[in-house]
């Protein structure tokens, strides 16, 4: 969790040194994102032990035009828990194709993808982990913040595709911006 917080602020200060620089001045067809948020354990999860995650994740996306993108994304998640001595941590990776409205101030967007899901447990010294595919559906809305620079909300839904199915509803919020 620490490795992707330190990567997320490097980027985070690298975007705002060149911003302030103007050295973002041409369109382009890639871009990348960073964001925060809170993951509901919906279905399946041990939800006497764990309530919910905190977490973090980067994305980058190719634009094929105004409307259609394609992304790429790595969120972790670490799973807030009533029982000491033991953590969890859910990484969800996920390739998806997402539709952005058409737009001024606000422009909503719905997105599908595949990707996979894996849990890491440590308890007294043992860590297992364990990979399954997952189906993400997610929608949100981008707030235009300037002519490369916008930040978004978003809410999404993971089927996870193990021998039981199970769901989690991340809700995030961060920046994208041009590259």
């Amino acid at each position: 969790m620490k490795r992707y917080l330190g990567l997320v602020l490097g980027l985070a200060l690298a975007v705002s040194a060149s911003v302030s620089a103007g050295e973002m001045k041409s369109a382009s067809k890639w871009q990348m994102q960073i964001d925060g948020g809170f993951d509901v354990l919906a279905s399946n999860f041990n939800t006497a032990v764990y309530s919910g995650g905190i977490g973090l994740g980067v994305g980058a996306g190719y634009l094929v035009n105004d409307n259609w993108s394609f992304w790429l994304n790595l969120e972790d998640y670490y799973l807030l828990s009533n029982s000491s001595g033991s953590t969890n941590n859910l990484v969800e990776s996920v390739l998806s194709a997402r539709y952005t409205f058409s737009g001024t101030s606000v422009k909503p967007y719905l997105s599908a993808g595949l990707g996979t899901f894996t849990q890491i447990a440590s308890s007294g010294g043992y860590t297992l982990s364990s990979s399954d595919f997952m189906l993400q559906g997610k929608g949100g809305l981008i707030f235009p913040a300037g002519d490369h620079f916008s930040f978004y909300a978003e809410a999404k839904v993971g089927v996870i595709l193990a021998s039981v199915t199970a769901i989690d509803i991340p809700i995030t919020g961060g920046v994208m911006f041009d590259l």
